[in-house]
């Protein structure tokens, strides 16, 4: 349970911000469950939403809050997919010693592909502007005849 005057709930309030917390907001749940009602469904809604904004309890909640969004943001940056992390990995190999590169080859390639993913890498391919057929050279043509 967080710090945040948790001592100072009853042992119903304690087990619904538990519950509530730890069941993804359901706050009709978590009042079922503390104090084993049998109200009826508007009722119960009722009761659980003044629970939720009880001065005892609505503080507890919002420590819980930060301490997710702290958790998520930490996890959001530690997996994040960013040019700089795409450079140092590929660095990394590029200077690996020569026996430790064959083992990297498909980590190279799995790197380059979240690159070009995320539109950190662009492939460029070279076009030319052809006017007519007679510009094509045999390859080509023989490229196009073959479908190509």
């Amino acid at each position: 349970m967080h710090d945040v005057d948790s001592a100072k709930l009853t042992r119903k309030q304690r087990i619904f911000a538990e519950t509530y917390i730890a069941n993804g907001r359901n706050a009709a749940a978590a009042y079922r469950e503390a104090y084993d009602t049998k109200g009826s469904p508007q009722r119960v809604a009722e009761d659980a939403h003044a629970l939720v904004r009880h001065p005892k309890i609505a503080p507890i909640v919002a420590v819980a809050d930060a301490q997710a969004a702290a958790r998520l943001s930490a996890a959001a940056a530690r997996n994040a997919v960013t040019k700089e992390r795409i450079s140092a990995e590929l660095a990394s190999i590029a200077f690996a010693a020569a026996p430790d590169r064959v083992s990297v080859k498909d980590k190279r390639a799995a790197l380059m592909d979240l690159a070009k993913l995320h539109g950190h890498f662009v492939e460029r391919r070279e076009t030319r502007v052809v006017r007519s057929w007679a510009d094509l050279t045999e390859d080509e043509l023989c490229a196009l005849a073959a479908g190509g």
